[in-house]
C-alpha cells in the first residue's frame, strides 16, 4: 500500500512535453579495454565476439530502432544491487543522464569515489579515460519532478540514504506510462533526467562525444579535457563534496 506522502506526490503527475539535448558519462570508448588481455588485433576481435555473444539481448523495445550501442547498452543490462533511484531490482534498467555535462561527471564522480570506498585491494591512485556524449531527447509523455509542485518532495527525491521514496514514484510513473522524467541531482547543484523508453531519442547516434581523462584516490576526483592547443578544461571533485556527516552515501 501506497504512502501518503508518496499518493501526494502521484497526484501531482502531469505529462508535459520536452524537447532537450542531454549528457552521460560512460569508459573511454577510442580503445578497447581487452587489448591488455590478449597478442594481437585477431586475438581481441575473437575476444570481443565471445563478449558480445555474453550479453543480455537487446531489449525487444529498441530492435528496429537502429540505435548506436551506446544508446541501448543502458537498457540492456538488469538493475544494480539496490536497484537505482527511480527503479526497483525486479523492474527493467532505466536510462540516466543530466542536462549538462558538468552534472554527469559529478555523477560520475560520487560513482568513482564509491567504488574505492567499496575496494579492498591496496589501491592509492587510479587513473583511466571518460567518454562524456550529448543526445537530443523528446516527449510527450514527460514527468518533470523539478517545477514548483514537488517542492514539498524534494527532501525525499533528492534523499542521498534511501531509494524507497523514489522507488515507488517510479513504479507509479511506469504504470501511466512516462516516457521520461527530470529531477534534481542528490549529488550536486544540477538537473538528471531518466528514460523509460528508448522512443525519446530524437537520433540513433549520440550528437556530440568529448573525451576525459580521471585520476582517483581516496580524497578526490581530477577530470581533464584538452581544449584546444594550449587549454585545457579541469575539474576537482572532493570526497567532501558527498559526504553525509563524515561519510560517502550508500543509498538502498
Amino acid at each position: 500500500m501506497l504512502s501518503a506522502i508518496v499518493m501526494q506526490c502521484v497526484g501531482r503527475f502531469e505529462f508535459v512535453e520536452k524537447r532537450f539535448t542531454g549528457w552521460r558519462c560512460v569508459e573511454g570508448q577510442h580503445t578497447a579495454p581487452t587489448m591488455d588481455l590478449v597478442d594481437s588485433n585477431a586475438e581481441q576481435d575473437v575476444l570481443e565476439n565471445i563478449l558480445d555473444n555474453n550479453k543480455p539481448p537487446v531489449p525487444i523495445d529498441c530492435i528496429g530502432l537502429e540505435l548506436h550501442y551506446l544508446l541501448f547498452t543502458p537498457f540492456r543490462y538488469p538493475p544494480l544491487k539496490h536497484g537505482s533511484r527511480f527503479g526497483d531490482t525486479t523492474e527493467p534498467s532505466l536510462w540516466y543522464g543530466s542536462l549538462d555535462e558538468k552534472t554527469a561527471l559529478a555523477e560520475t564522480a560520487y560513482y568513482r569515489m564509491r567504488f574505492f570506498d567499496d575496494s579492498d585491494g591496496d589501491m592509492h591512485i587510479s587513473s583511466g579515460t571518460l567518454c562524456t556524449f550529448s543526445v537530443d531527447l523528446h516527449s510527450s509523455a514527460c514527468i518533470d519532478l523539478t517545477v514548483k509542485a514537488f517542492d514539498d518532495y524534494q527532501d525525499e527525491i533528492r534523499n542521498p540514504l534511501s531509494y524507497s521514496f523514489t522507488h515507488a514514484i517510479g513504479k507509479e510513473m511506469r504504470k501511466i506510462k512516462a516516457e521520461m522524467f527530470l529531477f534534481f541531482s542528490a549529488r550536486c547543484i544540477g538537473t538528471n533526467f531518466a528514460l523509460f523508453s528508448p522512443c525519446c531519442f530524437e537520433n540513433k547516434v549520440p550528437t556530440r562525444t568529448n573525451h576525459w581523462s580521471i585520476s582517483f584516490g581516496k580524497s578526490r576526483v581530477i577530470l581533464e579535457r584538452k581544449n584546444g592547443l594550449n587549454s585545457r578544461d579541469c575539474l576537482t571533485y572532493r570526497k567532501s563534496n558527498f559526504e553525509i556527516n563524515g561519510v560517502l552515501p550508500e543509498p538502498s
